[in-house]
């Protein structure tokens, strides 16, 4: 009696034969006069069917990532499609000879609209309502460039910066890990394991902003966000930077809320993690990072460094945040930062040792790739912070990669974008490392700004837009997709969970209007939906009657609560 790989390898056996005799008979049909034996075909198939990771010019530590978003398998299945507002179906029957038929086979599918796209970008349409509009790049990129010039010259401002330890908790202002020698050459291993895409949006999946706040919030003396145009991750700001330069190469989405005047761009991504080591393509960046960087002692343990800079980008004022591989080491250890250690120690949520928590709460490893679109059902816990770290000068910082050939054109707007002023590029051949190139990028940066400021001027104007179109829709909520196979129009769409980006608590605290008289009660307005002159009647309205509700306030103002779904053993 057959056992059940026998029976499998029959069975494949079968299927290769019966796919043989179809190449034959298209052939013949085809052009009998040209011989093809069909030997290549099923090499073609099991090269299609394995999964490839797929690598681009992004680098490990895009934006504030922990891995890189374009690491991903390029075998999609049905089961990653949202199958409630995506209809799929294959492409017509073609008379073309059988092996390009079969090569080219690709599953087609439909977005919400009705439009066809590829069956790998129907994750850009997950919870999404309908099409408001779209942007056609050609509109941008014919505006003259009449706009103030943009520069870093001006300087930047570092509002914040932490480090995730476990779980919930992050330390402030936290430190990145120091650049350490080894002696050279040294081989080292592959990366292997499952790495985070965005460990902000793993750990906080409805509000990957909210760490950062609550990191400013500990703050001895917080900013306000009144005066804030765009708050961004740098690795959005790099996507929609290519977006207006033309030539797109990969699909993207990001997700677009208004809170008040400040307009935050979210990045979304189709898998929250990727896993390294178990496939034939394998990179080395993770593991030259920890062969070649330590952390301090008060530092042991945590899995990130993260910075949040303030600058002038033209006539808009960004936030953008990323993630900071290592820094310069530090001639002498410097005992404090230029901070009030007693106000600091008042800030304390919580004094607890670092090993302690790191024993306590371990990082789950991921088990599945699964998408973080979306919300969650699960509450999110408050982020907990921990006063601890020195923090690290600007000029220290240090970008790190690990590739054999890496020309400078490549990543120095990853350095500009993020005013990171050191590169340091590990030079190897299979893992084995004979050089360790560094470069001061900050003397480039006036000469790129000058080659590129076009582009600059059309990203500019594409914030600017994106501020009047989500301010203008309806929510103050909208989502913008690019995909891949029509890399010059950004779609936007409604979104089916507009919530806010940040809890309400740090909304009134960051954009709280002016100081207002001793009494008159403040209207709560997250999202910015009211407008200010109804503002200022509703807050008066309120004091002169306490039974005054925003429910009884006009239609255009009115914030409908969301019904709590009752559980089988609560329905009555």
């Amino acid at each position: 009696m057959a056992g059940p790989n026998q029976r499998k390898r029959k069975r494949d056996r079968q299927r290769r034969l019966q796919q043989q005799q179809i190449i034959d008979d298209s052939k013949s049909v085809g052009k009998s006069d040209v011989k093809n034996d069909g030997k290549n075909d099923g090499k073609n198939d099991s090269k299609n069917e394995s999964g490839e990771y797929k690598q681009d010019s992004y680098g490990k530590n895009d934006g504030d990532t922990v891995g890189h978003s374009s690491k991903r398998l390029k075998s999609q299945h049905s089961s990653d499609h949202d199958n409630s507002q995506i209809s799929s179906k294959t492409s017509p029957e073609s008379h073309a000879p059988a092996t390009k038929a079969v090569k080219n086979w690709a599953t087609i599918t439909t977005n919400p609209a009705g439009a066809e796209i590829n069956a790998k970008d129907c994750w850009l349409y997950r919870k999404l309502g309908h099409q408001i509009g779209s942007l056609d790049l050609q509109s941008i990129q014919d505006q003259s460039p009449d706009r103030t010039s943009i520069s870093s010259t001006a300087g930047f401002e570092v509002v914040t910066s932490y480090n995730w330890l476990n779980k919930n908790t992050i330390m402030v202002p936290g430190a990145a890990p120091a650049l350490i020698q080894r002696n050279l050459p040294l081989q080292i291993n592959p990366d292997k394991g499952t790495y985070h895409i965005d460990i902000n949006a793993f750990m906080n999946p409805n509000m990957p902003f909210e760490p950062m706040f609550r990191a400013i919030e500990a703050d001895v003396s917080p900013p306000t966000f009144r005066s804030v145009d765009v708050v961004v991750n740098r690795n959005s700001l790099r996507q929609l930077f290519d977006f207006v330069k033309g030539g797109k190469k990969d699909s993207f989405r990001v997700q677009l809320h208004m809170v008040r005047n400040t307009l935050f761009i979210t990045r979304q991504e189709k898998n929250n993690q990727y896993s390294m080591g178990y496939r034939k393509f394998y990179s080395f960046g993770h593991s030259f990072e920890e062969e070649f960087t330590e952390h301090a002692k008060d530092m042991k343990g945590s899995l990130s460094h993260h910075r949040a800079i303030r600058y002038q980008f033209g006539d808009l004022s960004l936030v953008v945040r990323h993630e900071v591989d290592a820094a310069q080491p530090a001639p002498t250890a410097s005992p404090t930062l230029s901070v009030d250690s007693t106000a600091v120690e008042a800030k304390v949520v919580k004094e607890v040792d670092v090993s302690s928590v790191n024993d306590a709460c371990k990082l789950e490893p991921a088990r599945d790739h699964r998408s973080f679109i979306g919300t969650s059902k699960k509450k999110r816990q408050k982020t907990t912070v921990l006063q601890c770290g020195t923090g690290n000068p600007p000029s220290d910082l240090v970008e790190m990669k690990a590739r054999p050939k890496m020309r400078l054109s490549e990543v120095i707007d990853q350095m500009w974008f993020g005013r990171t002023m050191h590169l340091a590029n590990g030079i190897h051949e299979g893992g084995k490392f004979s050089t360790i190139k560094r470069v001061k990028c900050e003397p480039l940066f006036q000469q790129w700004e000058q080659q590129r400021q076009n582009d600059l001027s059309r990203l500019e104007s594409l914030l600017s837009l994106l501020r009047r179109e989500v301010s203008d829709g309806k929510g103050n909520s909208l989502v913008a997709v690019c995909r891949q196979d029509n890399n010059s129009v950004l779609e936007f769409w409604t979104s089916s969970f507009p919530e806010t980006p940040l809890p309400r608590e740090l909304i009134d605290k960051f954009w709280s209007t002016e100081t207002r008289d001793k009494g008159e009660k403040v209207v709560s307005d997250p999202m910015g939906l009211i407008h200010q002159d109804l503002e200022v009647e509703l807050g008066k309205s309120a004091v002169s009657d306490e039974s005054t509700k925003i429910d009884d306030t006009p239609k255009v103002c009115q914030l409908q609560p969301k019904r709590r779904r009752r559980l089988p053993w609560q329905r009555v």
